[in-house]
């Protein structure tokens, strides 16, 4: 759709600029134009239409700046028209993107007209540009222009460098007109050949231009840049945005080879004769692969070969094999699942019984036999290996400790092993000489005197209780 210049300049601004000083008549003020007498000394900005060519499109920056500076001095550089005629004998291709009120367009300058409106200028000075047209270089001056005075972003000038060269002009005649040299130009190009969304990620800065000239020279091997890979590494880009531009090229690359592998492989089994399905076909109890020649052709004889086309290339498997893996084995494991619940079922119930007969139990004074044959299994079954040692050798047994429990199978060589154990634990209590002895001690030290054991002055003073050292001097007496 054809635009205005007015209609640009009311979108930029929607207020006025504040009138500082009267606006100036440049008709009456200024003297006419030197150039092409075509150009008349005032220029309606209302019958001015911008280039469809320009590479900047909508005018933005800068633009509320200029017209204030306008509204004090007017507008001092000229811009440079072209006549309707002049511009569609050269352009007649874009006649439809004229207004049909417009006389001129603008070659250079459509920043200052859209200035020139905001700041309430009906008229501007203008120079004639018809040779630019009649030489076929007006967007080599308009490219120049943009890119002299208020830098193009990245994409506008590569936009730009294109309209050139769609416009029959070379890399290095481009480069030689906007003194940009031709590797320049052939970067910026490149980026024209990202999808749109990775342009619109550029121009909103999401996307670092070393980021996109990398995505934009993504190739698979040959040197040539591939849309097609591009537009894969840049999915891969998106959808894991941490993902480095290098490695997003690689995956789209071996997206592409597997594929490539998978094709070749589906169209060897066509040409073959062999039935073939996909992997997602595959049951969950995968086939054994065919992977002996032998086998292979024994599968081929018996009408039984199949094959499966991957990312590796083309497998082969029987067709029996594969109708086996496709029929439900037994759900022994719902089964064992089963009887396992079952199993706990019945426990977790015994468990119950018995906690609630051990409460009855307790509550029941013991038997002098029942409680000791309990203390004494408890002392057996509770030792460690060192008590145990240590109390096999208080009783002459220097073998292994372990096999000396399991020799005690009746119940007066456990009441001796339960004896020997406890002794052992109370002289393991009483040895450290940093402790000190408290009535257990005092008991055990009676124990002892009572098997030949003499008091001495170390045990007086390693316990507070004389009543129970004080009466031995010596040997205490027999049993």
């Amino acid at each position: 759709m054809a635009r205005r210049l007015g209609d640009a300049a009311s979108e930029i601004g929607r207020r006025r600029i504040p009138q500082l000083v009267a606006v100036p008549d440049l008709g009456d003020s200024r003297t006419p134009p030197v150039g092409n007498p075509e150009v008349p000394d005032r220029l309606p900005v209302n019958v001015i239409a911008p280039h469809p060519l320009n590479p900047r499109g909508r005018v933005t920056g800068g633009v509320d700046e200029l017209a204030a500076s306008m509204v004090q001095l007017g507008l001092i550089e000229p811009v440079v028209v072209a006549s309707r005629e002049v511009f569609l004998a050269a352009r007649p291709s874009l006649a439809d993107q004229l207004p049909d009120d417009a006389e001129w367009v603008l070659i250079a300058g459509e920043r200052r007209v859209a200035a020139a409106v905001l700041a309430g200028l009906s008229h501007v000075k203008a120079i004639s540009g018809g040779r630019f047209m009649q030489e076929g270089i007006d967007l080599q001056t308009m490219v120049a222009e943009n890119v002299e005075r208020v830098g193009l972003t990245v994409l506008q000038e590569a936009s730009a460098y294109a309209s050139m060269i769609a416009d029959g002009l070379s890399q290095r005649t481009v480069a030689r007109a906007v003194s940009r040299n031709q590797s320049h130009v052939a970067r910026r190009l490149r980026l024209l050949r990202l999808p749109q969304d990775a342009q619109s990620a550029i121009e909103q800065g999401e996307l670092a231009i070393s980021d996109a000239l990398e995505l934009a020279n993504a190739d698979n091997g040959n040197g040539n840049a591939d849309d097609e890979l591009i537009a894969a590494a840049w999915l891969h880009k998106k959808q894991r945005t941490w993902l480095k531009i290098s490695f997003a090229i690689e995956e789209a690359i071996r997206e592409r080879t597997a594929s490539q592998v998978r094709a070749q492989a589906q169209l060897q089994a066509r040409t073959d004769g062999i039935p073939l399905i996909e992997e997602a076909e595959l049951p969950a109890g995968k086939p054994r692969q065919l992977r002996e020649d032998a086998a292979i052709e024994t599968a081929r004889q018996d009408g039984t070969l199949t094959a499966v086309a991957t990312k590796t290339g083309l497998q082969y498997v029987d067709s029996v094999d594969l109708k086996a893996a496709a029929t439900p084995p037994t759900d022994r494991a719902a089964e064992r699942a089963a009887q396992q619940k079952g199993v706990t079922k019945v426990r977790n119930a015994a468990r119950k019984a018995r906690r609630e007969a051990a409460g009855r139990a307790v509550r029941t004074p013991p038997k002098v036999t029942e409680l000791l044959d309990a203390v004494i299994d408890y002392a057996i079954e509770t030792s460690n290996f060192d008590a145990r040692k240590a109390a096999a050798s208080l009783l002459g047994f220097e073998g292994d400790a372990y096999a000396w429990i399991a020799s005690l199978t009746d119940q007066a060589s456990r009441r001796r092993a339960a004896w020997s154990l406890t002794i052992t634990h109370q002289e393991v209590r009483i040895s450290p000489e940093w402790r000190t002895w408290g009535p257990q001690d005092a008991t055990y030290l009676q124990l002892l005197t009572a098997h030949g054991y003499d008091i001495t002055n170390a045990d007086r003073e390693a316990t507070p209780l004389k009543s129970v050292t004080d009466g031995y001097n010596g040997h205490a007496g027999d049993e």
